[in-house]
């Protein structure tokens, strides 16, 4: 049983270092970085938690006894090492600003918002590159 176990952490493993490691092909090259160099937005998701660089538990419904909500975001391709931004709102009004490091090749990042009983109700994430361009908006809620 546990070198199952060790076998699918080596597969993992491996998964990911080919996954950030390996420089992107031509084909990989999305024409929508375009000539601001603005990295290309894979995937986000709104989750319970980041481990080994990825989600867990994805959700759009955070019960506030879980102490903390995340954002991850992956980026491929990344044509320059820059900035973006996770944009957390609530009920409209801008609640803190995360500024995070995206680099090439590609990249993920994550940032987080600690819950309060206060912060019950809707809310968004802009995720924003340097220019101030929203590249996209979750949405979800924080509960009793």
């Amino acid at each position: 049983m546990r070198n199952t176990g060790n076998k699918n952490l080596i597969v993992l493993l491996l998964c990911i270092i080919v996954t950030v490691c390996l420089p992107a092909t031509a084909q990989q090259i999305d024409a929508t970085a375009g000539a601001n160099n603005s990295p290309v937005l894979k995937n986000a998701v709104m989750c319970e938690g980041v481990r080994d660089g990825l989600p867990i538990n994805q959700t759009i419904i955070f019960e506030v006894s879980k102490t903390s909500a995340y954002c991850w975001s992956e980026f491929d391709p990344v044509s320059v090492d820059g900035i973006i931004y996770h944009e957390w709102y609530r009920k409209g009004e801008l609640i803190t600003r995360k500024k995070l490091a995206v680099h090439t090749p590609r990249w993920a990042c994550y940032s987080s918002l600690p819950l309060r009983q206060a912060d019950i109700g809707p809310w968004q994430l802009n995720i924003v590159d340097e220019n101030g361009k929203i590249l996209k908006t979750l949405r979800f809620s924080i509960t009793e």
